[in-house]
């Protein structure tokens, strides 16, 4: 049989154990994650965060459907001034507290119909990723304004803009509401076209050549169990 140790180390060792459980809990601990529904989106019947944006030549209005004719479009991976957003932001209340803002594209009710990962989400983190995978600006809160042209990576669809404003800590401070509800200006991002042109005349050329191929191959065989 093993000794019973003395009560002074039965105590330390329970200290000791204690001890650890304690570090464990706290360091196991995870700090609640943020929420877009705490995070205030109107104050004194004024939007918290107020976002606006236009495109050259284009009239931009709340049709949320991609497909529309009247939809303002921009075009991912085209250099052009005319394919350009230029948006702009501000507070109607005292926004001394706010150090940046990320302003996110954020999918129409329309693109996001049939599928659920596309619908707004109440954790931010999912939220962003989800809803508003499209980064458009991200940076100091007192520019106003910024410029953003889509890239090859965008995906085509229709969006309108939503925005989270932080403070110098870092924590979310504000929002700019849901746009989808109420509705506001959208835009729809006509994809990269990655059949190029002359890939299909590629593909014309061996759909009108494979099949006289074939056929010259067939009497060329024919001919020769003739012989």
């Amino acid at each position: 049989a093993h000794p019973t140790p003395p009560r002074s180390e039965m105590v330390r060792r329970t200290a000791a154990l204690a001890a650890s459980a304690l570090a464990l809990g706290v360091s196991g601990a995870r700090a609640a994650e943020p929420l877009v529904s705490e995070l205030p989106d109107v104050v004194a019947g004024t939007p918290a965060i107020t976002l606006d944006f236009n495109i050259p030549g284009q009239t931009v209005t709340t049709e949320a459907n991609p497909d529309a004719e009247g939809i303002a479009k921009l075009f991912a991976k085209v250099d052009s001034p005319d394919n350009i957003m230029t948006l702009t932001w501000g507070s109607s209340y005292d926004a001394t507290d706010f150090d940046t803002i990320d302003v996110r594209g954020c999918f129409t009710t329309v693109s996001a119909a049939g599928r659920k990962w596309r619908k707004p989400k109440d954790k931010i983190k999912f939220h962003l990723k989800n809803h508003c995978p499209v980064k458009i600006y991200n940076g100091a809160w007192d520019t106003n304004t910024a410029t953003w042209t889509p890239n090859e990576a965008t995906p085509g669809a229709a969006y309108q803009l939503e925005a989270f404003a932080k403070n110098a800590a870092g924590d979310y401070v504000a929002y700019s509401g849901n746009a989808a509800d109420p509705p506001t200006k959208s835009f729809k991002v006509v994809p990269v076209d990655a059949v190029t042109g002359s890939l299909r005349a590629a593909a014309a050329i061996c759909s009108c050549v494979g099949p006289i191929i074939i056929i010259a191959y067939f009497i060329y065989d024919n001919a020769g169990k003739q012989d």
